[in-house]
C-alpha cells in the first residue's frame, strides 16, 4: 500500500468496490468525495490517539499575554497542533494544570513545554496506522459512493477494530511504565 494521500484513498476505494483515482482534485464523484473527506478523516484519526509518529514536544514561545480563567499566562499553540496532550515544566513529565481557550493554552508556568499530537505528513504514517486509516476512509466513503448504510456500518465496525489494534501496536513501542515510588513496595524492600 502506498502511504500517500492518493494511495490511501485508492486502498479505501478498493475496499468499497469503487474505481481508483489519479488525484484528489480529479473530476468525478469518487475523487470529489475523497477530496472532501480525506483531510478531516486523516486529522481525526491522528487526533484520536497520541500516535508515536505524530507526538511532538516543544518549548512554548514567550507568553502572548495574560491567561484566562485564573491562569497567569497565555501561549499560542503551534500551527501544526491537532491535540494538546500536556503542558509540563521543561525536562519533566509532571503535567501542569492548564486550560485551552480561544486557540491558546493557559497555565501559570512562564516557560512550559508542550506535548502534543502534530499534523504530520501522510508519508510518515506507519503501516499499522495506515491500515486503520484506510478502513476509516472506506467507512466514510461508503454512503456517499455506494449509498449503502449497512455497508457503511459494517465498515465502521471494522475500522474501529483496526484502530484499536493500531493503538495496541503503537502503545507497545515503548518501555512499559513502572511504579516509581509506591510506599507498599518501598516498605517490602526493607
Amino acid at each position: 500500500m502506498s502511504t500517500t494521500d492518493v494511495g490511501l484513498v485508492n486502498a479505501a476505494l478498493a475496499r468499497i468496490g469503487a474505481a481508483p483515482i489519479a488525484a484528489l482534485d480529479d473530476p468525478g464523484h469518487e475523487a470529489t468525495t475523497a477530496g472532501l473527506l480525506f483531510g478531516p478523516t486523516y486529522e481525526a484519526v491522528l487526533a484520536a490517539y497520541p500516535w508515536r509518529h505524530a507526538t511532538r514536544h516543544a518549548a512554548m514561545a514567550p507568553p502572548s499575554g495574560p491567561g484566562e480563567g485564573g491562569f497567569a499566562h497565555a501561549f499560542a499553540l503551534p500551527a501544526d497542533c491537532l491535540r494538546v496532550l500536556a503542558l509540563t515544566p521543561v525536562g519533566s513529565d509532571l503535567a501542569l494544570r492548564y486550560r485551552l481557550a480561544g486557540g491558546s493554552a493557559h497555565c501559570d508556568l512562564a516557560e512550559p513545554e508542550l506535548r502534543y499530537v502534530a499534523r504530520v505528513a501522510v508519508e510518515t504514517t506507519p503501516a499499522h496506522v495506515a491500515d486503520a486509516l484506510v478502513a476509516r476512509l472506506a467507512a466514510e466513503f461508503a454512503i456517499p459512493i455506494t449509498e449503502s448504510t449497512s455497508r457503511a456500518e459494517s465498515l465502521a465496525r471494522r475500522a474501529d477494530d483496526l484502530l484499536a489494534r493500531a493503538r495496541l501496536i503503537d502503545g507497545q513501542q515503548d518501555t512499559p511504565g513502572g511504579i516509581a515510588h509506591f510506599p507498599l513496595i518501598e516498605v517490602r524492600g526493607r
